[in-house]
């Protein structure tokens, strides 16, 4: 995968990029600043240590994971997606400072290119059914409610569905 320069709503500019074994410790980090709301949004539950989460999605060959970084090198997003055959688990995570200004869209689109890459046809989604903004961030890309487990929606749509341009 190349490396993207990406430019957000507001005029900062984000780097794009697949990770790397060297990218575990930042990774930890990053996770590790999250506030205790996003780490539940994202995870689902509360979760303190990230270095099993890490090892998965950098070293893991059924994994695509891309990261965000600002000018100086710091993570400021992540999507993963989690192959299976025909599909593949995605989730994605901006650090609070980097919200509402699209680094989340621009992250599941290139995540879709490349998971298409791996002949994934087909994309789903554990999300929280507080989480709305992931909701509605899934929703653009045809993501629909297929099944419900408590607290829990699991949102699925195809992989080569048209999107939306960014």
């Amino acid at each position: 995968m190349n490396k993207y320069e990406i430019i957000l709503k507001d005029g900062s500019k984000v780097f794009i990029r697949a990770v790397s074994t060297s990218d575990i410790k930042k990774i930890i980090e990053f996770l590790n600043q999250l506030d205790p709301e996003s780490v539940y949004m994202r995870f689902g539950h509360f979760v303190r240590f990230f270095d099993e989460f890490a090892q998965k999605i950098v070293c893991d060959k059924n994994s695509v994971c891309l990261l965000a970084h600002d000018e100086h090198g710091n993570i400021v997003g992540i999507a993963d997606a989690h192959i299976s055959n025909e599909e593949a688990e995605v989730g994605v995570v901006v650090h609070q400072n980097w919200r509402n200004k699209g680094l989340g869209k621009k992250l599941i689109n290139l995540l879709i290119d490349e998971t298409q890459k791996r002949g994934v046809k087909w994309l789903y989604a554990y999300v929280l059914r507080e989480n709305i903004p992931v909701l509605n961030l899934l929703r653009k890309f045809n993501a629909k409610p297929v099944a419900s487990y408590g607290d829990m929606v699991k949102v699925k749509g195809p992989a080569f569905t048209e999107k939306e341009n960014t």
